[in-house]
Protein backbone atom coordinates (compact mmCIF):
# COMPACT_ATOMS: atom_id res chain seq x y z
CA UNK A 1 0.00 0.00 0.00
CA UNK A 2 2.80 2.66 0.95
CA UNK A 3 4.55 1.78 -2.36
CA UNK A 4 1.04 2.40 -4.22
CA UNK A 5 1.00 6.03 -2.68
CA UNK A 6 4.54 6.52 -3.48
CA UNK A 7 3.89 5.42 -7.10
CA UNK A 8 0.84 7.62 -7.78
CA UNK A 9 2.40 10.44 -5.79
CA UNK A 10 5.97 10.61 -8.25
CA UNK A 11 2.74 10.20 -11.28
CA UNK A 12 1.05 13.45 -9.97
CA UNK A 13 4.68 15.00 -9.49
CA UNK A 14 5.38 14.03 -13.17
CA UNK A 15 1.83 15.68 -14.51
CA UNK A 16 2.22 18.30 -12.83
CA UNK A 17 5.58 19.72 -13.81
CA UNK A 18 4.86 18.42 -17.72
CA UNK A 19 2.01 20.85 -17.53
CA UNK A 20 4.20 23.47 -16.15
CA UNK A 21 6.65 23.11 -18.53
CA UNK A 22 4.26 22.87 -22.00
CA UNK A 23 1.91 26.03 -20.28
CA UNK A 24 5.06 28.09 -19.72
CA UNK A 25 6.84 27.16 -23.16
CA UNK A 26 5.39 30.23 -25.06
CA UNK A 27 6.27 33.08 -22.61
CA UNK A 28 9.89 32.81 -24.12
CA UNK A 29 11.50 36.60 -24.24
CA UNK A 30 11.63 37.71 -27.86
CA UNK A 31 14.36 40.51 -27.47
CA UNK A 32 16.95 38.29 -29.49
CA UNK A 33 14.65 36.87 -32.17
CA UNK A 34 14.50 38.05 -35.32
CA UNK A 35 11.35 39.65 -36.83
CA UNK A 36 9.44 37.20 -39.40
CA UNK A 37 7.12 39.88 -40.58
CA UNK A 38 6.78 43.57 -41.24
CA UNK A 39 2.96 44.57 -41.11
CA UNK A 40 0.23 47.43 -40.70
CA UNK A 41 -1.64 46.66 -37.79
CA UNK A 42 -4.84 47.41 -39.59
CA UNK A 43 -3.70 44.98 -42.61
CA UNK A 44 -2.93 42.75 -39.93
CA UNK A 45 -6.29 42.67 -38.38
CA UNK A 46 -7.81 42.93 -41.90
CA UNK A 47 -5.74 39.43 -42.67
CA UNK A 48 -7.66 37.89 -39.44
CA UNK A 49 -11.04 39.03 -40.93
CA UNK A 50 -10.78 38.29 -44.14
CA UNK A 51 -9.45 34.48 -43.53
CA UNK A 52 -8.49 33.48 -39.94
CA UNK A 53 -7.44 30.01 -40.59
CA UNK A 54 -4.67 31.25 -43.44
CA UNK A 55 -3.72 34.13 -41.27
CA UNK A 56 -3.36 32.26 -38.21
CA UNK A 57 -0.76 29.62 -40.23
CA UNK A 58 0.87 33.30 -41.60
CA UNK A 59 1.13 34.95 -37.81
CA UNK A 60 0.57 32.50 -35.39
CA UNK A 61 3.33 32.61 -32.88
CA UNK A 62 5.40 34.59 -34.83
CA UNK A 63 7.52 37.46 -33.80
CA UNK A 64 6.06 40.06 -35.91
CA UNK A 65 6.73 44.06 -36.05
CA UNK A 66 3.05 45.81 -35.89
CA UNK A 67 3.35 49.84 -37.10
CA UNK A 68 -0.08 51.57 -35.83
CA UNK A 69 -1.19 54.79 -34.62
CA UNK A 70 -0.89 54.62 -30.39
CA UNK A 71 -4.43 54.65 -28.88
CA UNK A 72 -4.60 54.19 -24.72
CA UNK A 73 -2.00 52.62 -22.75
CA UNK A 74 -3.21 50.62 -19.60
CA UNK A 75 -1.89 47.80 -17.00
CA UNK A 76 -4.36 44.19 -17.23
CA UNK A 77 -5.21 42.58 -15.00
CA UNK A 78 -1.95 41.15 -14.26
CA UNK A 79 -0.22 44.87 -14.07
CA UNK A 80 1.50 44.69 -17.54
CA UNK A 81 1.58 47.60 -19.82
CA UNK A 82 -1.02 47.28 -22.67
CA UNK A 83 -0.93 49.40 -25.98
CA UNK A 84 -3.73 49.37 -28.17
CA UNK A 85 -3.28 50.39 -31.48
CA UNK A 86 -5.77 51.91 -34.33
CA UNK A 87 -6.08 52.07 -37.88
CA UNK A 88 -5.95 55.81 -39.51
CA UNK A 89 -9.73 55.32 -39.53
CA UNK A 90 -9.66 54.83 -35.35
CA UNK A 91 -11.01 51.73 -35.51
CA UNK A 92 -9.59 49.43 -33.05
CA UNK A 93 -6.87 46.82 -34.71
CA UNK A 94 -4.61 45.12 -32.11
CA UNK A 95 -4.37 44.89 -28.67
CA UNK A 96 -0.06 44.42 -27.59
CA UNK A 97 0.88 43.67 -23.81
CA UNK A 98 4.38 44.82 -23.54
CA UNK A 99 7.18 43.10 -22.04
CA UNK A 100 7.09 43.95 -18.32
CA UNK A 101 10.90 45.41 -18.27
CA UNK A 102 11.08 46.95 -21.40
CA UNK A 103 7.91 49.46 -21.06
CA UNK A 104 9.74 52.82 -20.29
CA UNK A 105 9.76 53.47 -24.12
CA UNK A 106 6.30 53.96 -24.53
CA UNK A 107 5.77 57.15 -22.31
CA UNK A 108 7.90 58.78 -25.80
CA UNK A 109 4.63 58.25 -27.49
CA UNK A 110 1.67 60.02 -27.27
CA UNK A 111 -2.39 59.12 -28.14
CA UNK A 112 -2.46 59.66 -32.11
CA UNK A 113 1.61 58.58 -32.69
CA UNK A 114 2.43 56.49 -35.36
CA UNK A 115 4.35 53.55 -33.31
CA UNK A 116 6.15 50.11 -34.29
CA UNK A 117 5.77 47.44 -31.48
CA UNK A 118 7.70 44.18 -32.02
CA UNK A 119 5.84 41.14 -30.53
CA UNK A 120 4.63 37.86 -30.73
CA UNK A 121 0.98 37.07 -32.69
CA UNK A 122 -1.27 35.12 -30.29
CA UNK A 123 -4.42 35.25 -33.31
CA UNK A 124 -7.86 37.04 -32.83
CA UNK A 125 -10.03 36.76 -29.93
CA UNK A 126 -12.10 40.18 -30.30
CA UNK A 127 -9.00 42.07 -31.74
CA UNK A 128 -6.21 40.82 -32.48
CA UNK A 129 -3.86 40.18 -29.83
CA UNK A 130 -0.01 39.81 -29.57
CA UNK A 131 2.30 39.71 -26.16
CA UNK A 132 5.83 40.09 -25.14
CA UNK A 133 5.88 43.68 -27.01
CA UNK A 134 8.93 45.67 -27.41
CA UNK A 135 8.94 49.05 -28.54
CA UNK A 136 11.02 49.10 -32.01
CA UNK A 137 13.54 52.05 -32.35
Amino acid sequence: MNRLIKILGALVMALLIGYLVITNLHQTNIEGKDVEEIISAELLYQAFVDDEFEAETDYLEKVIRADGVRDKVYNDENNAPVVVLRSESRELVSVITLEGSKTEKIQAFKKGDEISIKAMCNGMFMDVTLSKGLIVD
